[in-house]
């Protein structure tokens, strides 16, 4: 006969030596069962309590000290409660599951929050830069043409002081029987005042030159800040973004330690 087809409410009325075997043969099938159900869960130690239990039971049993009904309608008990510990894990297993959606969504919006706020302020920054940089362009070009214009007015200056100095040269000529060396000594004023003029206005290109020059170097620098403040957003974000993944894998962490705590396991 095979110990699981018996009906425990049969084992109530133990008046005969098979009737005790039988519930015996009953018990041990039951002790093997809970064994191989706690190997797949990994809970040997709840088989080994429950066969010390049993153990407990039979020697009270041979003793004439057990209540065979008691004890089924205790096992009857301890069914529905593990019927209950399942649901209960069961929901405990649905509200881990809705906190992680809602750490998710959570996690999700603040990384789009910052997406944006770091896009805002990338095209603030591009923005200004580029009003900036065509102000730039703007007084380059004014520079271009001023420094065009003073090339030229150099040049008619120039041609100006030659027509000038062949006219004086003309004139010399025609002194030149008169006074040799008031010629000479007007001649050499004609020069001293050209090379002065012609000494002043290259003065004035090179002090161009270099304002032009200095304005160049003004606005790269400017350009490598402009580079470095976007690094360091880069950084910030990328910072940022780590902090929110561990914020989240600790969030995570705590949930599952306070299931943990709030129902151990059996």
């Amino acid at each position: 006969m095979d110990p699981r087809q018996v009906d425990p409410s049969e084992i109530e009325s133990i008046n005969s030596l098979e009737t005790a075997r039988i519930a015996l043969r009953w018990a041990l099938e039951r002790i093997r069962l809970l064994e191989q159900g706690g190997a797949r869960k990994g809970g040997d130690s709840v088989a080994a309590a429950y066969y010390r239990r049993m153990d407990a039971l039979i020697s009270d049993f041979t003793h004439r000290r057990l209540d065979v009904g008691k004890l089924l309608e205790r096992e009857a008990e301890v069914e529905v409660l593990e019927q209950r510990l399942r649901a209960r894990r069961l929901e405990l297993e649905h509200d881990g599951l809705d906190r992680t959606t809602r750490l998710e969504e959570q996690y999700q919006r603040l990384r789009r929050e910052l997406e944006t706020r770091l896009r805002r302020e990338t095209e603030a920054l591009w923005k200004d830069f580029s009003a900036e940089y065509d102000a730039w362009r703007a007084r380059v070009a004014e520079q271009e043409r001023t420094s065009r214009a003073a090339g030229m007015a150099l040049e008619a200056q120039k041609k100006a002081w030659i027509e000038e100095a062949v006219k004086f040269d003309q004139a010399a000529q025609t002194e030149r029987g008169r006074s040799m060396e008031s010629l000479a000594q007007f001649r050499h004023a004609t020069e001293d005042l050209l090379a002065r003029r012609l000494g002043d206005l290259e003065a004035e290109m090179k002090r161009r030159e270099e304002a032009w020059r200095a304005e160049e170097e003004r606005l790269r620098s400017r350009d490598r800040e402009w580079h470095d403040r976007q690094s360091r957003l880069e950084h910030d974000y990328l910072s940022k973004s780590a902090e929110l993944e561990d914020l989240k894998a600790e969030m995570l962490r705590a949930m599952r330690g306070k299931g943990k705590e709030e129902h151990p396991p059996p």
